[in-house]
């Protein structure tokens, strides 16, 4: 990086009182009639390393000039594919992708339609690769998200369906124990140590056993009333 006390002159047209001013930390600070900052100008001009300059202090990207457009924009719109892509890969690993590919400026176009008006296809493809990635990176949180909600619902559901059957279990009930066995698409969830769901194939001990004790009862060869249920071996 260069030396913050001695600025230096680019291919930008930039003033040596801008540069200045630009090594006293001010690098978002507005230069130009235009409302461009040092970091759109750096763009316009392909100027590479001010561009890796004022992107190490942290010259913000998401900045707009009273036109509305963004550096990236700017860098689009000229053609200067190398500063595209270290636009791009800086605002990627900041998690600003998004805003930056997708904003749009007074004229309601994005860095993308700048590139293409201007027949930039280099630097059109690399937008559209980097937007393509935001969309596949969405769509893999959406998923992720639609997910755990499931999962939730079927933790809930399973709790639901342990609670009926401890309950039939309790008062000796065969149709309703039948019932709540009915199988569910989450019926074999389980959820960790303390959240353990018994499925239908855990119950099948317990119903074979209960079912054999109401059978015994019923023909009077056994009595079960008050002894708890045990898991059949």
């Amino acid at each position: 990086m260069r030396e913050a006390n001695i600025p230096i002159p680019s291919k930008t047209g930039m003033k040596i009182e801008d540069l200045e001013l630009i090594s006293s930390g001010d690098v978002d600070e507005v230069l130009g009639k235009n409302g461009d900052t040092a970091l759109m100008k750096a763009c316009a001009d392909g100027d590479y390393d001010l561009l890796q300059d004022l992107l190490l202090e942290r010259a913000d990207q998401l900045a707009r000039n009273k036109y509305g457009r963004t550096a990236l924009m700017r860098a689009a719109g000229n053609g200067h594919l190398k500063c595209t892509r270290l636009l791009l890969d800086v605002a990627r690993g900041e998690r600003i992708l998004r805003d930056l590919v997708f904003v749009k400026d007074g004229k309601g176009k994005t860095a993308l339609d700048w590139a293409r008006l201007a027949h930039h296809h280099d630097v059109a493809k690399a937008i559209e690769n980097a937007m393509q990635g935001v969309l596949l990176t969405a769509r893999r949180e959406g998923q992720e998200r639609e997910r755990v909600a499931r999962l939730h619902r079927i933790l809930l559901e399973n709790r639901d369906r342990r609670e009926l059957m401890e309950l039939a279990l309790m008062n000796k009930d065969v149709n309703a124990l039948r019932g709540v066995c009915s199988p569910l698409p989450s019926a074999h969830i389980k959820a960790g140590y303390d959240d353990h769901v018994m499925n239908v194939q855990d119950m099948k001990p317990f119903i074979a056993s209960y079912y054999k004790n109401c059978d015994t009862q019923k023909h009077g060869n056994q009595k079960t009333d008050g002894a708890p249920l045990q898991r059949a071996s």
